[in-house]
Order: C-alpha cells, then structure tokens, then sequence
C-alpha cells in the first residue's frame, strides 16, 4: 500500500528508480512441455526418491505406532504425506 503511494506521489519511475509496473491477473497456465524435458534417467531417480521416502516415513510411523499402542494404515499414512507436502 504505501510503497504504491509513495511510488505515484513521488514519480519515482521518471526519477530513474526501477518499478514494476502492471502485473497480470491470475496464474500461468501449467502446459506438459514444463514436465517433458526430464529425461528416462531423472525419472527412474525421481520415483526411486519417492518410494524411499515414503518407506521411511512409513517406517517411522509404524514405529512410533508401536510404542503407543495403535495400529496404521499404510493408505493413509500415503494420504496424509501427499497432503503434507501440498
């Protein structure tokens, strides 16, 4: 707000001070080429990153599960990682 102000009051932009300017409205649109480029190598990294960090993650709640006394579900154990990382 008061950069906004003091940006048009003191016409800074004729002064020589770099602005911004008008920004669009909205998020780009996702396209498939963003994702393409991975090469086979990178992707079979990629899932192999994945599965090990879900079994670890698995693992420790199942541990920790353990010493309390209840049972996990392996489902939602992969639920509630994916909406962790949101």
């Amino acid at each position: 707000g008061i950069s906004i102000v003091l940006t048009y009051t003191l016409d800074l932009e004729d002064k020589g001070i770099a602005v911004v300017g008008e920004i669009p409205a909205g998020l780009p649109k996702i396209t498939v080429d963003q994702w393409t480029p991975l090469s086979q190598k990178l992707w079979v990294m990629v899932i192999s990153i994945v599965i090990v960090g879900y079994v670890q993650s698995f693992s420790i709640a199942k541990r920790i599960a353990y010493r309390r006394g209840y049972e996990i579900d392996s489902s939602q154990e992969l639920i509630g990682l994916g909406v962790a990382n949101l």
